[in-house]
């Protein structure tokens, strides 16, 4: 008789959030590396210390762009 196994999830602590570097954030969004560090520290920015560099978040990276509903807007 075999034994059974069980498969391991490969991250069992949840999805592993996906990073980019301040240069990399700036170019996406087609602002100065300057404006990536004003957005961080405003709080419109997800962004965390990693070693000696500073990685933003991809999630929240790609809620900036999230367009408004604009009164009057067709």
């Amino acid at each position: 008789m075999s034994p059974q196994t069980t498969p391991i999830a490969p991250h069992s602590l949840g999805t592993v959030p996906s990073y980019v570097t301040m240069d990399e954030a700036a170019q996406a969004l087609a602002v100065s590396r300057d404006t990536i560090r004003r957005m961080i520290r405003r709080g419109d920015l997800d962004a965390r210390k990693i070693g000696k560099s500073v990685r933003v978040t991809a999630e929240s990276l790609a809620t900036v762009g999230t367009p408004l509903a604009v009164a009057g807007a067709r």
